[in-house]
């Protein structure tokens, strides 16, 4: 039986996710020579990797200082395998309370996502990859392709069930030749949350979409024909001029966390949606006045800049309520 001891703490939890822009073990040159933000350069050692990990340990610190708690579900994406994971959450800001959950995918540069949890508020059930291949013909492109797994795993998470989905979407790179991938992903993975809807069982989408919230893609997968099956509290946040990544002059907001319907009534179940922001923090932020309100990225290209990720953490905060 779980503790509620850490829920009880505050009448609300929060979910994170956090794109931390190239988590290379040490000793990975042949993968990380795949990696545009890496290409040609030999010089990601042990010294770098502890610092990108002690500063990736501050924005979590920092997040609890401001929301007085750690997120109980913490998304990643562009982790090279579970290590990283597993090294972040041994510092001591994470107090040895966290696991993770991640699966090795066929991402040709060796780039992941996985979820890590409050082990005393979350108990796993059951944990799968959806594994996407595209082959020769997809499209027409000529070519075999695999991209990052989407991540499915199924929770018991204050008296609810919560089946949790952590996605980072093929990229827009070369005029956006993934853009047919990225819908098949979202069409399928629509299907599977669709089969969930008519039940008590909650859904929890979270990850980097290569898609900004108001964007076809996205506001399509909302929907199941007439029927509203998710909501994304980003769509707001994007109006407001709120962004988690930049390219170039374009602010973007990628990085998103959808909720079911489940999560908007608070007379039903014991948890609900109270906000979402995207996560900036004058620590976290580019220092120089060029790139005021961007993130302090680890990589300029292959320049090293010794920074957090390329992108902000997003979260969404949940009110809660006990159950008899």
């Amino acid at each position: 039986m779980l503790s509620n001891s850490y829920s009880r703490s505050a009448a609300f939890q929060t979910v994170v996710f956090y794109n931390v822009e190239n988590l290379f073990l040490p000793d990975s040159s042949e993968k990380r020579t795949k990696s545009h933000s890496h290409s040609g350069l030999n010089r990601w050692n042990r010294a770098r990797y502890e610092n990108k990990l002690y500063k990736l340990a501050n924005v979590f610190h920092l997040i609890e200082q401001k929301h007085e708690a750690l997120p109980v579900l913490i998304g990643f994406s562009e982790v090279q395998g579970k290590l990283p994971v597993q090294d972040l959450l041994a510092h001591s800001v994470f107090k040895g309370e966290y696991d993770v959950v991640h699966f090795e995918s066929l991402d040709e540069r060796g780039m992941d996502v996985a979820l890590a949890f409050h082990t005393k508020t979350i108990e796993v059930i059951e944990s799968q990859p959806l594994v996407y291949f595209f082959g020769d013909n997809f499209e027409g492109n000529g070519r075999a392709d695999t991209t990052r797994d989407v991540l499915w795993v199924k929770i018991k998470w204050h008296f609810e069930t919560v089946h949790v989905f952590v996605v980072h979407l093929p990229s827009k790179r070369e005029n956006d030749i993934n853009k047919a991938k990225r819908a098949h992903i979202l069409n399928e993975l629509k299907e599977r949350i669709h089969q969930l809807s008519g039940s008590d069982e909650r859904v929890l989408v979270m990850g980097d979409f290569n898609e900004n919230p108001l964007d076809d893609l996205m506001t399509d997968f909302l929907q199941m024909g007439d029927e509203s099956i998710l909501f994304n509290p980003f769509g707001d946040v994007f109006r407001a001029q709120n962004y988690s990544v930049f390219h170039y002059r374009q602010g973007l907001l990628f990085d998103q966390i959808l909720l079911s319907q489940h999560f908007l009534q608070q007379d039903k179940g014991s948890l609900h949606l109270l906000q979402a922001e995207v996560f900036r923090h004058q620590e976290i932020e580019n220092w120089d006045k060029r790139f005021k309100g961007r993130p302090f990225r680890t990589y300029a290209g292959t320049r090293y800049l010794g920074g957090y990720s390329d992108h902000y953490p997003v979260l969404v905060k949940l009110g809660i309520k006990d159950i008899p």
